[in-house]
């Protein structure tokens, strides 16, 4: 029963807000004054539009997790974080290795492309994918201060790949965290962590240095709820990263700023008695790093430029045995050497399969912020970016590239205390869709002065991934041919392209006590890339699909076509409170109603509806309290109706929990802390793949901050 009345009541306590609270807001004084309409203590984001705003002049919908809601969530992994936003949904798969997806309203699979991901304002998703790769980062989630989420397109700001919303990752400067921190983390399923960072300075240079190690052994035996038996997955993980920040002052108009990290990771792939994916490792590596230069040239008025590159290389490769053995394996039939020989015109042989690539990323990026008036600030820049990936397998060890420049304007003028209007516009032109603009329009209305209506439009594009637009991804025998060919792409492709139009109503408080927002949207989706498969595609050995085998494998080819719509409509709130200094109460909710066609077969053709796609209704619940004695605790509850991830499974709706006790030491060397988690304490469920069944889990941590 607990959550089906979560899930009223957050749905009555919305729309109550929505009805009720503009007017009694509008029944306050409207006399507001140029001091009442401008507060200096009020919350500022930077991520909407590259200005300093205040949050009741943002001209999109954000959401900040703070440092007290990471650590009152409990959290491992960055993913499960963002569960806390509404209208988010964070999935878990086994492709490629354990693999965490994280979507805005669901319509995803495996490789999440439609997000712009930022951590310290350099673009961390993947070129050839155009996904995130969430233990690949080369951050430790000790080292977070804040998350901002915008939630909606902000293609205007960031253009390709912010095409449902932006994870905007900031992590802490030196000086906020001066000294040693060391910490180790031991619980079920073999998961470790350690961590260690000093932050310190020299002459004008503040520094931070960070050591992770983590490990997880994964749900190894994981029950199929389709297949009705226990599947053994090969799951584990295991990261290092380091990570430098460096922030010298140079002078009193000059900031240098210096980030660089590496990531080491060794992750399990495959499953037991899966004859054609066997238990196998995939090993990547990553590097990034990243230079910023800021020219304060008056009190109005700053110059910001920006180098950064990005090399990942991810080694994931494998043979199966013989042709013969692996058909024999699958059909419980016996298939001979002279069988293949005979059918597939080549002798028999293992077979290779390659999913490595290596992904380069350089980028160089010019802003000038200015406020020529009172009223008026903007901001303009421009960019130009190289992306490179290289693969055997998946591109049929072509290299293929892509140039991008950027031109961008965003602007915020208060036409007077009440309307504050927002306007800008990003130009983007690339080798791939050649050149398109995004253009954004907001007003907002002080009907108080703590909180202000939104009426917003905006327009978006989603440039095709390297992968999409030279996909060439083929399993080979072992000295080369040709088997079958898994992708294929002409390219050719065309921009995603979404237009959004909402109405918010903001507020949030000067001592911070509290801060909401709701937003009620209207979207409509074109030109979606659809991945559908074509039957008779002209392989070497389609034609004889099934002459040996009914398995699916050398019987199709998935294409890359622009064949796809949606619409979305609904409507979500995200609130913030702090009714007692020591009590936090955070809640996202979020309502839609998506409909719409995405091609998934051709000849002949069929269409799959993304309905189920999009859940209906995400709720998340955090309650922190801080008790005397320096205890805390807290419950950390998250409800999804039925979804099913494109390529995963349907599920009927999750409910889970986690709860996180804990409690810190006053010494006279530091803090000592300690905190016991246990995570889905509601039972098992699965969010993505049937297979990859999530259990109720505990983990200690210990803590020392010098």
């Amino acid at each position: 029963m607990m959550p089906q009345m979560l899930m009223k009541t957050s749905r009555t306590l919305s729309l109550s807000l929505l009805l009720c609270l503009p007017t009694a807001l509008l029944a306050e004084n409207h006399e507001l004054s140029m001091e009442e309409a401008y507060f200096d203590e009020l919350p500022v984001v930077v991520s909407v539009s590259r200005l300093p705003q205040r949050y009741q002049d943002l001209p999109a919908s954000v959401t900040v997790i703070d440092r007290e809601m990471i650590v009152a969530s409990g959290a491992r992994e960055i993913p499960d974080l963002l569960r806390l936003v509404a209208g988010f949904q964070v999935g878990h798969s086994q492709n490629l290795g354990p693999r965490s997806t994280v979507t805005y309203h669901g319509m995803s699979d495996a490789f999440a492309r439609r997000m712009q991901v930022l951590v310290d304002g350099r673009s961390v998703y993947l070129s050839g994918t155009g996904s995130v790769d969430w233990s690949q980062l080369a951050l430790s989630i000790d080292d977070i201060e804040r998350i901002e989420v915008v939630r909606g397109p902000n293609g205007v700001s960031y253009g390709a790949n912010a095409f449902l919303g932006v994870i905007n990752i900031i992590t802490y400067h030196p000086n906020a965290v001066q000294g040693e921190t060391l910490s180790a983390a031991n619980g079920g399923s073999g998961y470790k962590r350690e961590f260690f960072r000093h932050a310190g300075q020299y002459g004008d240079l503040d520094y931070r240095v960070s050591l992770e190690q983590y490990r997880d052994d994964g749900y190894k035996d994981s029950f199929s709820a389709s297949d009705k038996e226990t599947v053994s997955l090969r799951d584990h993980k295991h990261l290092k990263n380091l990570t430098f920040r460096g922030e010298y002052r140079a002078g009193v108009n000059d900031y240098f700023s210096l980030n660089m990290g590496l990531n080491k990771s060794r992750m399990g792939d495959g499953q037991e008695d899966d004859h054609t994916r066997p238990p196998t490792e995939t090993h990547s590596s990553r590097h990034n790093e990243q230079l910023k230069w800021k020219h304060v040239i008056s009190s109005s008025q700053e110059l910001e430029l920006q180098l950064y590159q990005i090399k990942s290389d991810l080694d994931s490769d494998y043979t199966l045995p013989p042709l013969s053995e692996v058909l024999t394996q699958e059909t419980g039939t016996l298939v001979t050497p002279a069988q293949v020989q005979a059918v597939f015109g080549h002798e028999d042989q293992p077979v290779y399969v390659d999913q490595g690539m290596t992904v380069t990323r350089r980028d160089l990026e010019l802003q000038h912020r200015i406020k020529p008036l009172e009223s008026l600030q903007l901001v303009w820049g421009a960019e130009v970016r190289h992306d490179k990936v290289q693969s055997q397998g998946l591109l049929g060890n072509q290299l293929a590239d892509d140039y991008l420049y950027r031109l961008f304007i965003n602007s915020e003028w208060q036409l007077n205390p009440l309307w504050t209007l927002n306007a800008g516009a990003m130009g983007e032109k690339n080798d791939i869709t050649d050149t398109h603009v995004s253009p954004r329009v907001a007003i907002n209305y002080r009907i108080a002065p703590e909180h202000s209506l939104r009426a917003a439009y905006t327009i978006s594009y989603r440039t095709p991934s390297l992968l999409e637009e030279h996909a060439d991804y083929a399993v080979h025998f072992i000295d080369g041919v040709t088997l079958d060919q898994i992708w294929k792409s002409a390219g050719g492709l065309d921009p995603e392209r979404i237009s959004s139009t909402e109405i918010g109503l903001v507020g949030a408080a000067k001592d911070q006590s509290y801060a909401y927002d709701i937003r009620l949207f209207r979207e409509h989706l074109r030109d979606l890339i659809a991945a559908p498969t074509d039957l008779n595609f002209p392989e070497p050995y389609s034609h004889l699909c099934p002459p040996v085998t009914s398995v699916n494998i050398f019987c199709h080819t998935g294409v890359f076509v622009n064949d796809g719509s949606a619409d979305m409509e609904g409507y979500e709130l995200q609130l913030h409170l702090h009714p007692m200094p020591d009590f936090l109460v955070s809640l996202g909710y979020s309502h839609v109603n998506a409909t719409g066609t995405l091609l998934e077969r051709l000849n002949p053709t069929d269409y799959r509806s993304i309905e189920s796609a999009t859940p209906e209704n995400t709720l998340s619940l955090l309650l922190a309290k801080r008790w005397p004695q320096q205890w805390q605790t807290s419950l950390a509850y998250y409800r999804v109706s039925m979804m099913e991830f494109i390529g995963g499974d349907e599920h009927d709706g999750l409910d889970t929990a986690d709860i996180r006790i804990a409690k810190d030491f006053t010494l006279s060397q530091g803090t000592l802390s300690m905190a016991l988690v246990i995570s889905d304490v509601l039972g098992n469920y699965y969010d993505f793949d049937d297979a990859v069944t999530r259990t109720e889990r505990a983990h200690l941590s210990v803590g020392m901050t010098f």
